[in-house]
């Protein structure tokens, strides 16, 4: 009786000098794989597991080989309207041509340009998207930068998409530009103010390259102050013409002024021209193709100094409005707001709240709105919690309506708030 093989159930490797046992074991292997969906290399070369055949080396898919620490760049500092630009290299792998679809630049002072090198060739060659790159090129993507309207670090990428991976590859230069003007502080929050309160602010801007220069306001854009606004432009330590390294820019707020939120733009032209850089001539392309000129605030460096203020009145509203945003079917919401007492004396312990609708039009969901007022402690102020109760399972559309304040003050006996809503 023969013995049992000991290796019964398993595939042996064998030396065989036809090579037999070893493309027997081979086949195994890629049955194998393809039954379990993965895949392996093989002496022969890569073993497709779908297709269940061993692949060549041509038919390897396509590689960007890149050293990530090679993707992100930190340039020098630039002065603004110094151009700036990097070049990024990468290589091609894989067995098949890499095809690069499109170049995603995250800014419009951006402008990538493409350029690769076959293996063996003496020099690069303009790159088209949508060409075949053989395996084995090099590739390199100049990054180059307008600054002209870029202030301090900027964060500038480049996605290559491709058909070697369904993750863009990204190229990112860090751009560090100097301004021509420091502005300090770069803009002007008063914050609240009572009627009649006068309140002042400063700016100081300093021309960064040491050159003197003369600030005036863009006439072509300028806008008429608000009440009770008042302001003073003026060199410090002038040169005989009236130019300066450093310039203050003193703003007042005083009696006058509306009540409620507000602002203002000083937008400030120099007396230095800009650079001929892209970005300047597509927009005086675009003004001489509309038939007009440039406004000097285009052409020349300028600083743009935002102020922002509130007048308070006596009451205010905090939120200005009640919004439930969407609402489920069944479910309980509530939202509140504040009513605030800012002149003293105002006596709101009498003041009640109540919902109507807006414009004359019936309150939506009536039966299961509420309103709930409690005193704010420490504060004069009253809280007014809206609640909705049960949204019913047939209404569908948008609520609209008002939360009213009968305050008991005799200067503004009503306050009228926004209810808003929609039910999906």
């Amino acid at each position: 009786m023969d013995r049992p093989d000991p290796t019964h159930g398993y595939t042996m490797l064998r030396t065989d000098p036809t090579g037999l046992s070893l493309r027997f074991s081979s086949a195994l292997l890629v049955v194998a794989l393809t039954l379990s969906g993965a895949s392996a290399s093989t002496p022969q070369g890569r073993v497709d597991a779908q297709a269940g055949r061993v692949l060549s080396d041509d038919d390897q898919p396509p590689k960007i080989i890149v050293d990530p620490a090679q993707a992100s760049f930190q340039a020098p500092m630039r002065r603004q309207g110094v151009p700036l630009s990097h070049r990024f290299e990468f290589k091609t792998g894989g067995g098949s041509p890499l095809v690069i679809e499109r170049a995603i630049a995250n800014c419009g002072c951006l402008d990538p340009v493409l350029t690769y090198k076959s293996a063996g060739a003496d020099s690069y060659q303009p790159y088209e998207v949508g060409e075949p790159i053989p395996p084995g090129a090099e590739v390199a993507l100049e990054m180059a930068v307008d600054t002209l309207l870029k202030q301090d670090r900027s964060k500038l990428t480049v996605q290559l998409i491709t058909n070697a991976s369904d993750v863009p590859t990204t190229f990112e230069l860090i751009a560090d530009v100097e301004p021509r003007f420091r502005v300090t502080p770069p803009g002007l929050i008063f914050g609240d103010l009572r009627p009649g309160e006068t309140r002042t602010g400063e700016i100081d801007i300093i021309s960064t390259t040491g050159k003197p220069v003369r600030f005036v306001q863009d006439e072509a854009k300028k806008r008429p102050l608000p009440a009770g606004m008042s302001f003073l432009l003026e060199p410090v330590r002038p040169t005989p013409d009236g130019r300066a390294t450093h310039w203050k820019l003193r703003v007042q707020l005083g009696p006058g002024m509306k009540e409620g939120p507000g602002g203002y733009r000083f937008l400030l032209v120099s007396d230095h021209e800009m650079p001929e850089t892209p970005v300047l001539r597509k927009r005086r392309e675009a003004a001489e193709a509309q038939g007009r000129a440039l406004a000097p605030s285009f052409r020349n460096f300028s600083v743009n100094i935002l102020t922002n203020f509130r007048i308070l009145g006596d009451l205010e509203i905090t939120p200005g409005v009640v919004s439930f945003g969407q609402l489920l079917a069944g479910q309980d919401y509530m939202q509140r707001v504040k009513l605030v007492a800012t002149k003293p004396g105002i006596d709101l312990s009498n003041a009640r709240a109540y919902i109507r609708g807006a414009l004359g039009l019936e309150v939506p969901l009536a039966d299961q709105m509420s309103v709930k007022t409690q005193p704010v402690e420490g504060e004069n102020a009253l809280w007014a919690n809206v609640k909705i109760t049960g949204v019913p399972a047939g209404f569908r559309g948008t609520i609209r309506c008002e939360l009213v304040f009968e305050t008991g003050y005799d200067d503004k006996p009503l306050v009228r708030v926004p209810v808003i809503g929609v039910v999906r």
